[in-house]
């Protein structure tokens, strides 16, 4: 599984790799990690999914369990667990303007 950690908001895509992985059809797969679905988005000889949203009031999370089921009876656990992490803040930003910015607010303000 890759990669191992992302954020509690969800959104990261994981990448499954294995062995006899396009077994069955992609409407029969089913991945959770923890409790957190994972919706498919391709099928193959590897898996991709995107994570919803980590619900848990711990963040980091505890390392959870990759589940990949497959139809009613089968289900296998990756031997690589997933954490959630805080989410990413944005406190600064570099450079404040632009030439195309400086561009626009002399046109707009006849500077």
């Amino acid at each position: 599984v890759f990669p191992i950690r992302g954020p509690k908001v969800g959104g990261t895509v994981l990448t499954i790799t294995g062995m006899h992985l396009n077994t069955a059809s992609k409407e029969d797969l089913q991945i959770m990690v923890g409790d957190v679905p994972c919706r498919v988005e391709s099928f193959g000889e590897q898996i991709t999914c995107k994570l919803s949203e980590y619900v848990g009031d711990t963040v980091p999370s505890p390392h959870l369990n990759v589940r990949v089921r497959y139809g009613k009876y089968t289900t296998t656990f990756t031997d690589t667990a997933f954490q959630f992490s805080n989410n990413p803040s944005v406190s600064d930003h570099q450079p404040r303007s632009s030439f195309i910015w400086s561009v626009l607010f002399a046109r707009k303000y006849a500077i």
